[in-house]
Order: C-alpha cells, then structure tokens, then sequence
C-alpha cells in the first residue's frame, strides 16, 4: 500500500527482513534494475521508528553492497507525492509532527505541580530539664542515654575507652554522638600513668588538660572546677562539693543562681543509698553547652577518683 510523506524530509532505508538468495542475484542478467518487496524508514531525529510498507521501485545496484544491504549515506531521499493517494496525508502530516516533537514532549511521566517536599528536620532543644543516665554498653563504652525524655529514649553520645598501645597504662577517652562508635567525632582526652601530661582535643586543636582545667578551691575529691575550652563563651564552673554537683556558665554567674545553672550530676551509687548508675540532668540552657559540659564532667570524674593520697603515688596519675 503506497504511503505518503512530506516533501524534503531527510530519513535512512535498511533492507526489511526479506532476503534475496544467492541463486535471485545471480539469475538477474543485469542489476541496473530489480524489485525490493519492503523497505523500512527509520527518522535518525527522533527515537520512534516508523516502518512503511512502499510500493515496488527500481533501485540502482550501485547503492547494494556485498552483503545485501541498501545503504542511502544519509542521502535526502524525496518522494513524489503527486503519485500518493489523498486519504494518506493526514498520516504523513501527524508522522512528521511527531517526529518534530522532542522525546520530553512525548514523556508519560506527569510534570510536576509544586515544589518537592522538604525532608529538613529541624531539632527542637527541649525546654524543661532533661535527665540522662551513663548506661554502660561494653567493656569499655557507656552511653548518654535520655531517661525523661516524652518520647522513645534514645543516646545522646556514646563514649569510650581505649588503651594507648604505647603506654598501657594510658587511656584514651573518644566522645561521639549517638549510640555507636560510628557517630560523629566530638572530642577525646588521653590520662593515666605517663610521661608526658595529659591532653584533650576539642575543636580539632589539643591542648594541656591544665591549660582547659584548673581546680579554683577544695580538695581534689570534692573542689571547685574551672573548665576553659578554646570558645571561652562556654566556660563552665563545676561545683563538686557537695552532691549533686552544679555546673554554671562562667559569663552570667553573675545575673544570680538560677539564670547561670546549667546542669546537675549525681555520681553513681548516691541516690538515697542505693546503688545506681550516673545521671546529669540538663537545663534547656545547658543543651547549648552540652559537649563542654560532658568532656568537663568525664576529666574530672578521672581526677577526683583517681588516688591521690601520698606523694609517689599521686606523681604516677598525670
């Protein structure tokens, strides 16, 4: 059935799937002229292939080549539409807009009427006092887990302990947030029996233990602590003298008790007699100076317990 399409229009012929055997080519006394039954025209612009049944034409036995096949060389092919019947036109016109149209045009997928949703989630810092417990999780780790919380208790920071290889009897404490050692770096210190004095890297930068913590008054198990990080806006005052200890920000001691307390922290075994894990419980205020807070609290629970009566012995602790 003969079809037709616009004039001028560019296209590629390839052979149908219909062969002609060895013994056709040969039987043909001259290959100016022979019959191909289908051709196929593919549009290289679009990426819908269209296939044609054309009525029987003479083609030139230049264009075949050894393999059977009819090459055009991108060629511009032109049909004479004059020999085409008029019901076919409608189809040559909607065939030649579509092969205009540009694959997004032709996509099943439905445009998008708004704007994507967002998935920031946004932490609200709570604001009553929350109390957390030190639950131990190994040998070596315990976690900062949120027991008041309203909703599903879950860790705050995870901390462990871990042997310098070098010096045994040196520690290194690693605080990171969440459950796991996986969670993100917050800080870490290093004390026990050493050489050198002891360190703690905050803010990426480390520092002596001295220069960041100094005892103000009191004895080593029950004083007052100084803690002055690299952000000096979060310098806190541990007061270790009686239980629970109180924590204040060093900038608004000033503006009276209330407004500078920021956290409270009952060391294990001192609830009412009983035995118990640790707990710290934190002000709404406090949540801001919540790793000051936690480093602060970890070095001088390893100070005030570790043994300090007795000159030599208190030598061997840095």
């Amino acid at each position: 059935m003969p079809s037709t399409l616009e004039s001028n229009s560019t296209f590629f012929l390839s052979p149908s799937p219909t062969r002609i055997s060895r013994n056709d080519w040969e039987t043909h006394e001259s290959l100016d002229s022979f019959f191909v039954p289908s051709i196929t025209i593919e549009r290289p612009s679009s990426p819908v292939s269209i296939t044609s049944q054309l009525s029987s034409e003479p083609l030139d036995s230049a264009l075949w080549d050894q393999r059977n096949s009819y090459l055009l060389n991108h060629e511009e092919l032109t049909i004479d539409t004059s020999r085409s019947a008029s019901g076919s036109s409608s189809y040559a016109s909607s065939f030649h807009s579509e092969s205009q149209a540009s694959p997004m045009s032709r996509s099943t997928t439905p445009a998008l009427t708004e704007d994507p949703p967002d998935y920031t989630t946004t932490v609200q810092r709570p604001t009553d006092p929350v109390q957390y417990e030190f639950s131990p999780t190994s040998y070596n780790s315990m976690i900062v887990m949120s027991g008041s919380d309203a909703q599903a208790p879950r860790p705050k920071y995870h901390i462990a302990v871990t042997m310098n290889c070098f010096m045994p009897l040196c520690h290194i404490t690693t605080i990171r947030r969440g459950g796991s050692e996986l969670g993100q770096y917050v800080a870490q210190f290093e004390m026990g029996i050493s050489q050198g004095p002891s360190t703690v890297t905050i803010d990426g930068s480390q520092v002596l233990i001295s220069s960041a913590l100094s005892k103000r008054t009191g004895t080593r198990s029950a004083g007052i602590w100084l803690w002055t990080p690299p952000d000096k806006a979060k310098g806190v005052l541990w007061n270790c003298r009686t239980v629970p200890f109180s924590c204040r920000s060093v900038i608004d001691i000033g503006s009276g008790s209330e407004e500078s307390l920021l956290a409270n922290f009952t060391p294990a075994g001192h609830d009412h007699g009983q035995a118990s894990v640790a707990k710290l419980t934190v002000r709404p205020k406090g949540q801001h100076f919540f790793d000051d807070l936690l480093l602060s609290l970890l070095i001088i629970e390893r100070k005030r317990l570790t043994p300090g009566k007795g000159k030599i012995l208190k030598q061997l602790f840095n």
